[in-house]
């Protein structure tokens, strides 16, 4: 027979597990990404599309997009194919992601002659999908080299609702 001492003893420290167990489930801002100023997990490139805003150039500057005959454009799909636009000539190939680490395969593409600025550009976008390494995407998606600098930047693409036009 338990006398009330052993029950209330019992009592306590079943109290003092749960409260450690149920503290440590809480846990603390150590080790947490967001809490560390880390950034959380990298979504899911795959159903996105965007709209080519910047590239580097052979000097490593930044250059905006041309806007003609159209700023270039880039979309990735749920079976590791992209698809897009140089801004001269379309583009298709194959990605891989695994969490931010990103490797982009120019494949098939349209050639037309491009000239002035946008030539410029459709050479950086093709050297830039070589090169590619990483990415964040934080509002704008940036492609990165594997030193870590901005290869090809881009905006998302705005995509019209049914029924709000």
């Amino acid at each position: 027979m338990r006398t009330p001492r052993a029950i209330a003893l019992a009592s306590s420290v079943v109290l003092a597990t749960s409260l450690l167990l149920l503290l440590g489930a809480c846990g603390t801002a150590e080790g947490n990404p967001a809490a560390d100023g880390e950034s959380a997990a990298p979504p899911a490139l795959a159903g996105t599309s965007w709209t080519l805003a910047s590239y580097t150039d052979e000097s490593g500057a930044p250059v905006e997009a041309t806007p003609s005959p159209n700023p270039g454009s880039l979309a990735f799909e749920g079976d590791g194919l992209f698809s897009g636009s140089t801004g001269c000539n379309r583009i298709m190939g194959t990605y891989e992601q695994d969490g931010s680490s990103l490797a982009m395969n120019p494949g098939r593409m349209r050639f037309d002659p491009c000239t002035g600025a946008v030539a410029a550009q459709e050479t950086a976008v093709l050297a830039g999908f070589a090169l590619v390494a990483s990415f964040t995407a934080d509002g704008q998606l940036l492609l990165k080299g594997a030193d870590g600098s901005t290869l090809l930047t881009y905006d998302p693409t705005l995509t019209e609702l049914a029924g709000t036009s």
